[in-house]
């Protein structure tokens, strides 16, 4: 025998192959990525997208309040009017007007009398809504009365700092006159209604009296809002929904399930309850394209841009 050739070993290793395990990898993470993205979407209840209310509830987005972290911020309309300024709107403050301008735009200013303002369920921003609502109404010289129709829990009186010895509760149990309840707010042309005492008594007279109470502030008043309890659980809402010419419901973007929220119309349809529309709140930048121009760094480069360099933000 002659060795005509030597065995060599081969330099490239027939396993593992890394270049192939690795694209097999990718591919596979890709699609298990994209099967994890469509099962997290159809998993998700809850209204995020804008497109999503008008489809699914059947009724107009008036609009959208980003999340908002500072507790100042969310205050700075019912603290002072300075909040108004062009320099120092905050995208909140902005969003409040907008709400604001398609409520008196959607008909005309006389005939929006009475606004309720409602949700689902509670820690969805319906008291800040209104509240803040109220002192936008207020700062347009608007006679406004904001009343605490959420005799349960009672919280308008702590976030405009006025005493809630008596209140709506004590009106409808006969112990107090309207005119000796009312107190005024920290801004012009704002009157606040507390909620008072909390009184089971007084959330069962809701439904033979607020009507009659609802009129009277008409009377009085150009603008009247009513916070309520949450709709689900409770009737309170059903009975001030019914007695007002508007009513808002308030949807906390990302939590709030969309079953609570087609449940909450279906009853308010059952009363006939002049819905106008919803408003999602708590709705972060990242989570919508419609949404960008809540982002803070966004709303501060536009308004660089345009020589507003006093932006408070």
């Amino acid at each position: 025998l002659r060795i005509v050739n030597p065995a060599r070993p081969d330099p490239v290793p027939v396993y593992p192959r890394i270049k192939l395990t690795l694209l097999f990898a990718f591919l596979l993470s890709a699609m298990l990525g994209i099967i994890a993205a469509i099962a997290a979407s159809n998993m998700d209840r809850t209204l995020n997208d804008p497109w999503a209310v008008s489809n699914l509830l059947g009724v107009e987005l008036f609009g959208f309040l980003p999340k908002v972290a500072d507790e100042k911020e969310l205050k700075s309309l019912v603290v002072s009017t300075d909040a108004l300024s062009a320099g120092n709107r905050s995208p909140f403050v902005e969003a409040v007007l907008g709400i604001r301008s398609t409520l008196l735009l959607k008909q005309s200013v006389d005939a929006l009398r009475s606004l309720a303002v409602i949700s689902c369920q509670p820690q969805e921003g319906k008291t800040t809504v209104a509240v803040n609502l109220a002192a936008a109404f207020a700062a347009l010289g608007k006679r406004t009365v904001v009343v605490d129709g959420d005799l349960l829990r009672p919280r308008v009186h702590r976030l405009l700092n006025v005493s809630n010895r008596t209140g709506l509760s004590s009106v409808l149990l006969g112990q107090a006159q309207l005119e000796d309840v009312l107190r005024p707010g920290p801004i012009d042309h704002l009157t606040v209604l507390p909620g008072g005492p909390t009184s089971a008594r007084a959330r069962e007279l809701i439904a033979s009296g607020i009507q009659g109470l609802i009129e009277e502030l008409e009377n009085q008043f150009d603008i009247v809002l009513v916070d309520t309890l949450p709709l689900l659980g409770f009737a309170d809402s059903l009975n001030v929904a019914a007695a007002v010419n508007e009513a808002l419901l308030v949807v906390r973007a990302g939590k709030t399930p969309q079953e609570y929220v087609q449940v909450a119309m279906q009853q308010l349809r059952q009363v006939q309850a002049p819905v106008s529309g919803v408003v999602l709140n708590g709705v972060e930048s990242a989570s919508s394209p419609y949404y960008q121009w809540y982002d803070y760094d966004h709303y501060r480069q536009y308004a660089s841009a345009n020589g507003d360099h006093h932006a408070s933000l």
